[in-house]
């Protein structure tokens, strides 16, 4: 769900970090145009899977996913002039889907 949105004038720095993120389980955020085709594509991290690091018995560092149910997260965007609507949808690794979780109308 989206809960807020600030647009504003600028450019923002270009991020070669960013495609990190395009890998499964992670979130596509899609710039949709007026008849709902793709403009540009963003990946971010999915902020309810999450890796800890903790102590074993034994004294010796481990990870382990942790999975939330719910978190907060942003995405700081430079908009495309012709997009009229933000979608996102995860990222599967053996799946053809391409259903969008959310498509949030940008006013």
């Amino acid at each position: 769900m989206l809960l807020d949105k600030n647009i504003a004038q600028g450019k923002l720095k270009i991020n070669d970090q960013q495609l990190k993120y395009n890998s499964n389980g992670n979130f596509e955020c899609v710039e949709l145009d007026e008849r709902k085709n793709s403009l540009q594509k963003y990946y971010l991290e999915n902020p309810v899977e999450k890796y800890v690091e903790y102590a074993s018995p034994d004294g010796t560092l481990e990870n382990k996913q942790v999975s939330l149910d719910s978190a907060d997260t942003f995405l700081r965007i430079q908009l495309h002039p012709k997009t009229k609507f933000i979608a996102l949808r995860e990222l599967e690794k053996n799946s053809s889907s391409k259903e969008y979780l959310m498509i949030n109308a940008i006013d």
